[in-house]
């Protein structure tokens, strides 16, 4: 049973796990920077994502934890992928807008097949 290398109790594959995380954690930030438009949308999930984000200081370090951050992020992907199929992607004004979009999807929506990956990881790790 192994540590990832910032200590927070994950067991599994000593090899693999960290090295997911990892992964995962920069693709989560690369994620979070979408937020850094003005939009009120954007404001709202970042809002959201803080807020999920903060309730896991208050969990046990372990698989709990590990468990409560991949929900995290699978919400708050699912989250940007609804925004941008039904509020951003189809209300674009130009082309070149459209196209950024469907490129910033692309991106959104392997971090959240990162994420889902990884949760059924978790929970196969668990048997």
């Amino acid at each position: 049973m192994g540590q990832d290398p910032e200590g927070q109790g994950v067991r599994g594959d000593d090899d693999q796990r960290p090295r997911v995380r990892a992964r995962a954690r920069k693709k989560v930030r690369d994620a979070l920077d979408l937020s850094a438009t003005s939009s009120r949308l954007a404001s709202d999930i970042e809002q959201d994502s803080r807020q999920k984000l903060d309730t896991m200081g208050k969990i046990d370090k372990g698989d709990p934890l590990d468990k409560a951050y991949i929900d995290i992020q699978v919400d708050v992907h699912a989250t940007w992928l609804s925004a941008l199929d039904n509020k951003m992607i189809p209300f674009a004004q130009t082309d070149e807008l459209r196209d950024e979009l469907e490129e910033v999807r692309k991106i959104v929506e392997s971090h959240y097949n990162l994420a889902v990956e990884m949760r059924t990881n978790l929970k196969t790790a668990d048997k």
